[in-house]
């Protein structure tokens, strides 16, 4: 009986003894896990991988911006999964505040990784300014016969469309814009902004993507009066060009009273945006002549003219009163600031008065990012946040008939070798000239590093990873040069280029992980 017993508590022993040696060999092995990011037995860190491995540990990826994360996420071999945008939450703004899986955590290799990102700071602890949206709605207010849209700090690339999605007005940059033109447009019913805020000192730059807003100006809160508008302004359907701007009330007085004087360029009378009529033909009125006179301000202003209603024709006559183009039914000529030009109407056929209308378009050719016509002044291109810039390619004319042409110089700052992406789009230069893409070193623009051309759009890829080594790498600004082919004419009698009308091109600059 005493033999049995014995043997009782050996095997109770020897149990005990085997389970605590079973976990402990489980804790070491999960101790194991949690040191390396694979599953397998290998001696990588975490976060990298084997070819033996068939599991990862998630990297922690909070508090690390978007491309920062991907990076991470394709070193370790996972894949970035969803990208949602959060508008409050801990943690620096456009920065990663929440992933699944969890840092740690253990996953396949190839498994898709979501991300949260912080769009805006919510919480003032961390002395960084907030832009919220919410506190900074835009205003719309009507003074008199305009309708403004009104903001509280500078906002940029300002678009103005109707419920359809056909764009009305663009701005490039400001904090108070006239959108008569729009609210006439829609007889003050939707349109749809889009915008981006102006950072000011010390704030984060802003996302890349706009800020959108549906306002229905017919609701009762803005009190938008059409008819005080449309009894200044009527938005009507005509031909080239009058289709691109707002058509107004004829003005039946400002050709007919400088009669008989108009007949000659010395007695042309001043005239501005809008729509004339006038007389012509006959023994003593062979000819009416207009002057137009290009805005202070811009790279200079886009005139064009367009007869309709009779049987005429218009000509272009340059500041020193003589024929440039024209006996058309459209002509236009972009001139430098503070330059006048003639317009002149004859009829396109002999016997009797030819009663015609003639509209008077002008625009004046703002770039933002002026001056950045040479290197040495090139404007930044941000390729952290991917902030698109816009800008123009165009060329007026001077007063003594010369061209000056607009080049645009970009610089973006590196100080490591990375892989950049240059994307150029909406160039609309006419005919199939295209333009030109070039990438120089810093401090040396005798020699290009990559160029490439299109005729309207450019997605220029620059790994410098490959073309330098981490010694012979130029730290600095590096160049970025947009040139035409082939410039625009100056003047022409047809409709004005698109590159003229349209709102400019847009470049864009982005890291490629």
């Amino acid at each position: 009986m005493k033999t049995i017993k014995i043997s009782i508590l050996n095997i109770i022993w020897g149990a005990i003894i085997f389970t605590l040696g079973f976990s402990i060999g489980a804790y070491g092995a999960e101790q194991k896990i949690s040191d390396s990011s694979t599953v397998r037995a290998t001696q990588k860190p975490a976060g990298g991988t084997s070819k033996s491995a068939k599991y990862v540990l998630a990297p922690n990826l909070i508090g690390k911006t978007r491309a920062q994360a991907e990076r991470d996420l394709t070193k370790a071999g996972l894949k970035p999964g969803k990208v949602l945008f959060q508008k409050s939450g801990k943690g620096q703004p456009y920065t990663v505040v929440k992933q699944i899986p969890t840092a740690r955590k253990r996953v396949p290799v190839g498994s898709k990784v979501d991300l949260w990102i912080l769009r805006a700071q919510a919480s003032p602890k961390t002395g960084i300014h907030k832009i919220s949206t919410a506190k900074r709605p835009p205003r719309i207010v009507q003074r008199g016969k305009k309708v403004y849209l009104e903001f509280s700090s500078p906002v940029q690339n300002v678009t103005i469309k109707d419920k359809k999605g056909r764009r009305l007005q663009h701005f490039n940059k400001g904090s108070r814009f006239d959108i008569t033109t729009s609210a006439v447009k829609v007889k003050a019913q939707k349109i749809n902004i889009a915008y981006q805020f102006v950072p000011s000192k010390g704030s984060p730059p802003p996302p890349p993507s706009p800020v959108t807003h549906t306002i229905d100006l017919s609701h009762s809160q803005y009190g938008i009066d059409l008819s005080a508008i449309e009894s200044t302004k009527k938005v009507e359907k005509a031909v080239k060009p009058g289709k691109d701007i707002p058509r107004f009330d004829v003005n039946d007085t400002a050709i007919e009273s400088a009669e008989p004087g108009n007949n000659s360029i010395s007695g042309a009378p001043l005239v501005t945006h809008g729509l004339y009529s006038g007389e012509v033909g006959g023994s003593n009125d062979g000819q009416d002549y207009i002057r137009v006179t290009a805005g202070a301000g811009g790279f200079g202003t886009l005139i064009s003219t367009a007869v309709f209603n009779g049987d005429v024709h218009a000509a272009l006559w340059n500041p020193q009163g003589n024929f440039v183009t024209g006996f058309s039914q459209t002509v236009y000529i972009a001139i430098e600031p503070n330059v006048s030009v003639y317009f002149s109407v004859t009829p396109k056929t002999a016997g009797g008065t030819k009663p015609y209308t003639i509209s008077v378009y002008t625009k004046t050719l703002v770039d933002d990012n002026e001056p950045n016509g040479f290197y040495w002044n090139a404007t930044a291109l941000n390729v952290t946040w991917e902030i698109p810039l816009t800008g123009m390619l165009v060329n007026v004319e001077d007063a003594s008939g010369g061209s000056k042409v607009d080049f645009d110089f970009f610089k973006i700052y590196l100080n490591t070798r990375r892989k950049i992406r240059i994307t150029v789009k909406n160039v609309e230069l006419p005919g199939a000239g295209g333009f030109d893409l070039y990438v120089y070193e810093p401090n040396n623009m005798n020699n290009w590093v990559v160029h490439d051309w299109g005729t309207g759009q450019i997605t220029l890829d620059v790994d410098l990873t490959t073309l330098y080594t981490s010694s012979n790498f130029p730290s600095g600004n590096w160049i970025v040069y947009l040139k035409p082919r082939t410039w625009p004419k100056t003047h022409d009698k047809v409709t004005a280029p698109k590159c003229y009308r349209s709102a400019g091109y847009e470049i864009r600059g982005s890291i490629v992980p």
